[in-house]
């Protein structure tokens, strides 16, 4: 409990959590934010966009300030439910009189929060476009073969596959009963090619010590992240983390 006869005088400490904070950043960001009132190096605020809406599971946040309604509700629910994990948490909205989506939700505030949950947005009708399956399907098939085939779930036993024909062809089968209400002959035919680059990755560095996703330690890997350069040209990009999967770009202003 805060004394109400002391008085605590110091600079305020604000961070930003935002996209223009580095991978490594992150998690450093986050210690702070964890950090209680008698601590060296505890944060009064943070700015952040969206991001916060996803893995910031802090325990201190008390007050969320929202800056206007978000674009859609299930990320509103997201960011609002950052604060309050542990004790009690206060959420003050913002709302912009200039734009009629917000003057929409502060008329109908309270009706809107009674059946929040029943305004969350349907899931994209699209997960086996191209696109998503050029994302995302390297990622899933690994991890689901790992999660279900002990003998490939170490960092280092990607190799052992080569031991595992019968036991992988039945995974692959319920793998694909999983995703064929798709009616796509591709995700087959997808599977069976990453199955293929596995084995034969496996059979190329079976002398090695081949990993799953490399490292300073790692020289033989399976895996890279979308904005990284594997040090095999047999390592295939995987979705690593549901916050980054574009790799950034650097933009050069011209002036003529």
């Amino acid at each position: 409990m805060l004394d109400p006869n002391e008085t605590y005088n110091h600079d305020l400490v604000i961070e930003e959590l935002t996209s223009r904070k580095k991978a490594h950043e992150i998690p450093q960001l986050l210690n702070k934010m964890e950090k209680t009132m008698n601590e060296i190096g505890v944060l009064d605020g943070v700015l952040a966009t969206n991001m916060i809406s996803v893995g910031v599971d802090v325990d201190r946040l008390g007050t969320m300030m929202v800056q206007g309604q978000p674009k859609t509700t299930s990320e509103y629910i997201q960011a609002t439910s950052r604060v309050g994990r542990q004790y009690p948490g206060l959420v003050l909205v913002l709302l912009n009189s200039m734009r009629s989506r917000d003057i929409s939700h502060f008329e109908r505030f309270r009706a809107y929060h009674q059946s929040l949950y029943r305004h969350v947005e349907t899931m994209s009708v699209t997960p086996f476009a191209k696109g998503s399956l050029h994302k995302g399907l390297t990622g899933a098939f690994i991890g689901y073969i790992r999660q279900t085939l002990m003998e490939v779930n170490a960092e280092k036993s990607p190799s052992n596959i080569l031991n595992l024909e019968e036991e992988l062809e039945n995974n692959i089968i319920a793998f694909l009963e999983r995703v064929k209400d798709a009616n796509d002959d591709s995700i087959e035919k997808e599977t069976h090619e990453l199955m293929n680059w596995w084995t034969s990755t496996a059979e190329k560095y079976i002398e090695q010590k081949l990993a799953y996703r490399q490292s300073e330690w790692v020289k033989y890997h399976l895996l890279r992240g979308f904005n990284e350069k594997g040090k095999i040209e047999e390592a295939r990009p995987a979705m690593m983390s549901l916050r980054n999967v574009e790799g950034a770009i650097e933009i050069e202003v011209l002036k003529s």
